[in-house]
């Protein structure tokens, strides 16, 4: 009896194991995973949190449901998406329910996709790594948080993944006569995060762009009519709402940009000064985008508690400094083992996506726009200990 206990035990593990090789497999271990940590994460979000429905909260939302109020109309795709939710949901718990089946719903998506990139990376790995791999992921409180919140953040995740994924399965051949479809989901994503738009353009600088033209080509002529008539419609939207996101950086950049200035520059101390207060200020920028929460890259205050006159924090050592701590920490080593232990392929495509980033450096840095990447870095990091597992 004893022995049919252990091997169904062995028998289940090893199915576990072996389901963690297949998307859906990594997908169902997420989902689950997330929904079990829900409740401790709502308590213990409580004691952080002041706001009303804080796990499901998220400021951005009023904004976009009010867009004739933004100082510039950007993320259309999601202006219209939160309005129709409100037209639609009356009581506002439903409402925030609902957009949080649908965000974790899209975050499980994303993780398991990225994280069945890195075990295909990584075949013959120990299972052991794996395991660590997505229970950091799952873990992850930061990306767990989001996992549950309205906004534009979840489409950034969505656009970024997908744009990785697709340029991997690009070079493996996976997208063959697919390419357009990829290029035009990427387009209407970023709809939602208007971020993505920088990546996807930065394509058409490489030699991807002649995959997207040879497949046109193939087409009959009403069907490549369609397709750019399309494409070229998607991009419309997109210079536009680039456009007005323009008007808003650069009307900020006396406030939180870079700000250094080279007519000033009339000697060798005053170049070595404004030099080194630009690279401090980059450094800075780039502390805050790896792990500092929006109210402290606003506010350039550690320990803020509060914005607008109203407390949002009672404890600036729970809700700031400890997580940005394990926040630093597991994006930096995130990034070392990305670039240290996987192939070229893999850290060429990683740096192709951090294009989305370059505005960033000279704006409000602060972790949620890190957030898609703290997905790579959750999932390579165990890696780095995979010499003493092989």
């Amino acid at each position: 009896m004893q022995f049919l206990k252990n091997q169904k035990k062995k028998n289940l593990i090893q199915y576990f194991f072996k389901s963690l090789n297949t998307r859906n497999g990594i997908f169902r271990t997420i989902l689950l995973g997330k929904i079990l940590l829900l409740p401790l994460l709502i308590i213990t979000y409580g004691f952080i949190d002041n706001r009303p429905q804080n796990i499901f909260f998220h400021g951005d939302l009023g904004t976009y449901e009010n867009y004739s109020e933004m100082s510039s109309q950007r993320n259309i795709g999601f202006i219209i998406i939160a309005n129709l939710f409100k037209i639609a949901f009356e009581n506002e718990i439903l409402k925030l329910l609902i957009y949080g089946i649908i965000s974790l719903l899209i975050m499980c998506y994303v993780q398991s996709e990225i994280l069945h990139i890195v075990f295909e990376e990584k075949k013959e790995i120990d299972n052991r790594l794996k395991f660590a791999s997505i229970f950091l992921s799952i873990t992850n409180f930061y990306i767990l948080i989001y996992s549950f919140k309205p906004g534009t953040d979840i489409y950034n995740c969505l656009g970024i993944a997908i744009f990785f994924c697709g340029l991997i399965k690009l070079k493996k051949f996976q997208l063959q006569g697919k390419s357009l479809i990829w290029l035009i989901k990427l387009l209407s994503i970023s709809l939602f995060r208007n971020t993505i738009f920088l990546p996807i353009s930065f394509l058409f600088l490489t030699d991807i762009k002649l995959v997207f033209f040879e497949e046109i080509k193939k087409f009959r002529i009403t069907k490549r009519i369609f397709f750019i008539a399309l494409i070229s419609f998607l991009l419309i939207l997109n210079v536009s709402q680039i456009k007005n996101n323009m008007d808003l950086f650069f009307s900020l950049q006396e406030k939180i940009g870079l700000q250094f200035n080279l007519t000033n520059i009339d000697s060798f101390n005053k170049f070595s000064s404004t030099f080194l207060f630009l690279v401090t200020n980059i450094v800075k920028k780039l502390i805050f985008l790896i792990s500092a929460r929006d109210a402290v890259s606003i506010t350039t205050n550690w320990f803020v508690t509060e914005m607008g006159g109203e407390i949002i924090f009672s404890n600036p050592y729970l809700s700031n400094i400890i997580p940005s701590i394990f926040l630093f920490f597991t994006n930096s080593i995130g990034i070392y083992v990305i670039y240290t232990k996987f192939s070229k392929e893999f850290k060429k495509y990683f740096s192709y996506s951090l294009i989305a980033l370059l505005p960033v450096i000279s704006y409000y840095a602060h972790h949620r726009y890190f957030l898609p990447y703290s997905i790579f870095t959750s999932a390579c990091l165990p890696f780095l200990f995979e010499k003493k597992f092989k």
